[in-house]
């Protein structure tokens, strides 16, 4: 996820299955992805208006350790 940004955060009030954010690479390709999906080392914990939580895990010496990153719209 550190080569990733959100570039857009799509919410839906009526129908919060639709919600979805838009991930794009520094490869230039862009993913959409939902609550609950994963990417990379990541799982989308959270959509909100103007940010997404991210649970990052990570594996260190077989000990695997997760936390949450908060991104907005555009910061890498």
């Amino acid at each position: 996820m550190s080569e990733a940004q959100v570039a857009a955060i799509v919410v839906s009030k009526e129908a919060p299955e639709l919600t979805r954010i838009l991930i794009r690479t520094n490869t230039g390709r862009t993913y959409s992805l939902r609550k609950g999906d994963a990417l990379f080392d990541a799982v989308v914990k959270d959509i909100q208006r103007d940010a997404v939580v991210f649970e990052l895990t990570s594996t260190n010496r077989g000990t695997s350790t997760a936390r949450e990153v908060v991104r907005k719209i555009g910061q890498p």
